[in-house]
C-alpha cells in the first residue's frame, strides 16, 4: 500500500489557493489599473486637451468679419472689433467649460481608481476583522 505524503493529499487545496492569491494580487489589480488607463486615454482622447489649449483663444466657429471695403469707416471696424471679440469670448468660455469638464471627468476616474485599489486590497483584511468579531461576539 502506498503512502500519501500531506503535499499530496492537498496538492489541489494548494493549487487552487496559490492560483486564487495570484489572480487576486497580480492579474485583477492590472486589469483594473488597465481599465483605468483605457479609461482616461479615452476621454482624454474625447476631450482633446492639447486642441482645446491650442485654440482657447480662437474664434468660436471662426465666425469672423473681415474687412469688405477699401478706406476706412468707424462704425465698421467698431462692428468688426465687436464681431471678432465677441466670437472669441464665447469660444473661449465654451472651450473652458470642456476643459473644465474633461479634468473633472479625469479627477473623477481617478478618485474611482483609487477608491477601488484601496477596497480591493483591504477586503481580505476586513473580511478577517468581522469574522473575527462576529466570532467573540457570538461566544461572549
Amino acid at each position: 500500500m502506498q503512502q500519501t505524503t500531506f503535499v499530496d493529499r492537498y496538492a489541489l487545496l494548494w493549487t487552487t489557493l496559490w492560483g486564487f492569491v495570484s489572480w487576486y494580487i497580480g492579474e485583477k489589480p492590472v486589469r483594473i489599473f488597465q481599465r483605468y488607463w483605457d479609461y482616461t486615454t479615452a476621454f482624454a482622447e474625447i476631450f482633446s486637451f492639447i486642441f482645446l489649449l491650442k485654440t482657447l483663444f480662437a474664434p468660436w466657429k471662426n465666425i469672423t468679419d473681415v474687412k469688405k471695403k477699401s478706406g476706412f469707416d468707424l462704425s465698421q471696424w467698431g462692428q468688426r472689433v465687436v464681431l471678432n471679440i465677441t466670437s472669441r469670448v464665447v469660444g473661449m468660455i465654451v472651450r473652458m467649460i470642456a476643459l473644465i469638464t474633461g479634468v473633472v471627468i479625469e479627477v473623477l476616474l481617478l478618485a474611482g481608481f483609487v477608491f477601488l485599489s484601496v477596497a480591493w486590497f483591504a477586503y481580505p483584511a476586513l473580511a478577517v476583522i468581522a469574522v473575527t468579531f462576529l466570532t467573540r461576539s457570538l461566544l461572549s
